[in-house]
């Protein structure tokens, strides 16, 4: 094995720690974000593809390209624990990144993990999308991160209010 070139990147990470119930939480976010679904491009033809992955977005350009609940996966203990590592992104960004540097796609889809703090709180963690593609050093692809990242927090704050909307609407009735 040859290693040409290893190169230490520094990558902050952020914990947002929310005040809903884990199972309401990851519902409304599965419901807001968009679904990747391979077998819809395959079935286009290649100047159809764009419009057909358009149709897939859900709010703030995201969709979810696959999931692994991690209590499921890892039954060690006794107590199981909710948690689901989630891969959000969208293929047309991804694109316009690889016209500067196909290497942002190691960085790309993103991945967002929740796990539940307690019966009334979660957490969500990811790597902010500024720092991971800022480290490519390509403008274009450092401006790429800044938007993902403040999508990415617009999808939880909005995440957010409809499960507290949700919850003050079931409460009233």
């Amino acid at each position: 094995m040859h290693i040409y070139n290893v190169k230490t990147l520094s990558v902050s990470h952020a914990t947002v720690i929310i005040s809903v119930a884990y199972d309401d939480f990851t519902h409304h976010f599965e419901s807001l974000t968009g679904q990747f679904d391979e077998a819809r491009i395959r079935s286009v033809s290649t100047e159809d593809i764009a419009g057909e992955i358009a149709k897939m977005e859900g709010e703030e350009g995201f969709m979810i390209f696959g999931k692994q609940k991690h209590g499921a996966l890892f039954p060690v203990s006794e107590e199981r624990k909710k948690a689901c590592r989630y891969y959000i992104g969208n293929p047309l960004i991804l694109s316009s990144m690889n016209q500067y540097d196909i290497r942002a796609g190691l960085s790309a889809p993103l991945t967002v993990l929740m796990y539940e703090v307690d019966k009334s709180a979660l957490a969500v963690e990811f790597d902010l999308p500024t720092s991971i593609f800022g480290s490519y050093n390509v403008p274009e692809i450092t401006v790429v991160g800044e938007v993902l990242h403040a999508r990415l927090l617009r999808l939880i704050d909005k995440t957010t209010k409809q499960v507290k909307q949700s919850r003050s609407s079931k409460t009233m009735h």
